[in-house]
């Protein structure tokens, strides 16, 4: 409606003003409004994190930084399911990351840095889970299609759905056989 009355209002001043105004000037001045609202929206790439690893006796958290931004997902126990934090935004290229897991009664994992290529409608999650019995990060990269409106709107139990479909690259600590055996997987009860 206000479009309309915009409009309304242009051709009345423009019908009383000088008569050098061309029909087609006025076009181009309103189609690229009108074309950029249908231009295809991206998301900008989002990470979080998830933990899968519990330790008898402490909980465990599993937290992954890039640049100031950090995420945490804490295991209290290993029969509790630990929470996923918010997705944090950041602009699409190449990241660094780090990562540790860490518990008073098990110690900390510490992961060597690692760089990442992220893209713009994209949500990433780092995993903190076992592989053969050993502390590593399982990554998955999931689509986020820009029309839910917003990377918060991907929910946890979309983004877990997702994440047993999807590949995974493995990231492991040095010296990742010191841990065989101290960490456990969490096995929430239902």
């Amino acid at each position: 409606m206000k479009f309309r009355i915009f409009l309304a209002c242009m051709l009345a001043v423009f019908s009383l003003g000088s008569s050098a105004f061309e029909p087609d000037d006025f076009l181009l001045e309103v189609v690229p409004a009108i074309a950029a609202g249908t231009q295809q929206e991206t998301l900008p790439p989002a990470w979080t994190v998830f933990n899968a690893i519990c330790c008898p006796g402490s909980s465990a958290d599993f937290s992954v930084a890039q640049g100031s931004t950090r995420r945490t997902s804490t295991s209290p126990s290993c029969s509790r399911e630990a929470n996923i934090p918010d997705l944090a935004e950041t602009t699409p290229g190449v990241k660094t990351f780090s990562a540790l897991l860490s518990s008073s009664a098990c110690g900390n994992v510490p992961f060597n840095n690692f760089q990442l290529q992220l893209r713009n409608n994209t949500a990433y999650v780092f995993e903190a889970r076992l592989d053969r019995g050993l502390p590593a990060i399982f990554l998955f990269e999931i689509d986020v299609s820009p029309k839910s409106g917003s990377t918060q709107d991907f929910t946890k139990e979309r983004m877990l759905k997702s994440m047993k479909k999807g590949e995974a690259i493995i990231l492991r600590p040095e010296n990742a056989e010191r841990y065989q055996g101290v960490f456990e997987e969490s096995r929430p009860q239902q």
